[in-house]
């Protein structure tokens, strides 16, 4: 959606974005953010925020995609929950 413009499931174009997810959890938190945690009792709190997260949303069938801005400008290696997946090996061209 983000850079077709159309949705994937419906093919409509009635498309919103929103720049300010919040998490259900996050009590006045206005943004969820990818980072480092630090724990406060049985809270994990945002310590360290490194990326901010932003939505597409189709308004005909409700079809959500969420995105990390500036991916490539993030340290992951200091994301906290986050691995590498394996590499696919490439197929050969048919």
């Amino acid at each position: 959606m983000k850079k077709t413009g159309r949705c994937p499931k419906c093919d409509g174009n009635k498309l919103g974005v929103i720049t300010r997810v919040r998490d259900q959890g996050d009590r006045g938190i206005d943004r969820r953010h990818v980072g480092t945690t630090t724990s406060r009792g049985i809270f994990l709190v945002a310590k360290d925020p490194v990326g901010e997260v932003e939505a597409y949303v189709c308004t005909e069938c409700g079809y959500f995609e969420e995105y990390v801005r500036d991916a490539a400008k993030i340290p992951w290696a200091v994301v906290d929950g986050f691995s590498w997946l394996p590499k696919r090996p490439e197929q050969p061209f048919r």
